[in-house]
């Protein structure tokens, strides 16, 4: 395992995955989420989203008040693997108004 993770938001993240005892040399499922102005944009992102690759859900933050996409791939989880996968979507949600403003996994080895 290679927890010599770089000193940014990302590699936290990653050395949190690993300190709660995942395996990080297998594939797992791994959220990304996208914040957009509105439902249309959502709507039109997801589109271009669900084209290379991820799964999409566009849902409305009640608490936030606020429109996210829950954009889901499976992935080894490593540093270079979720930078990537973040600037994907970052270039992609720009022209419509969006960001990715995070990730999260459950650790949970994709499904066979």
């Amino acid at each position: 395992m290679d927890d010599d993770y770089p000193d940014d938001e990302d590699g936290d993240a990653l050395r949190r995955v690993a300190d709660l005892g995942v395996d990080m040399k297998r594939p797992m499922e791994i959220d990304f989420f996208v914040a957009v102005p509105s439902r249309e944009a959502g709507e039109a992102f997801a589109q271009e989203a669900v084209q290379i690759g991820f799964l999409v859900e566009v849902f409305h933050d009640e608490d936030e008040d606020a429109w996210d996409c829950l954009c889901t791939s499976e992935m080894l989880p490593t540093h270079e693997n979720v930078a990537a996968a973040r600037r994907e979507l970052d270039d992609l949600a720009r022209p419509f108004g969006g960001l990715c403003d995070g990730w999260a996994t459950t650790g949970e080895p994709a499904d066979p």
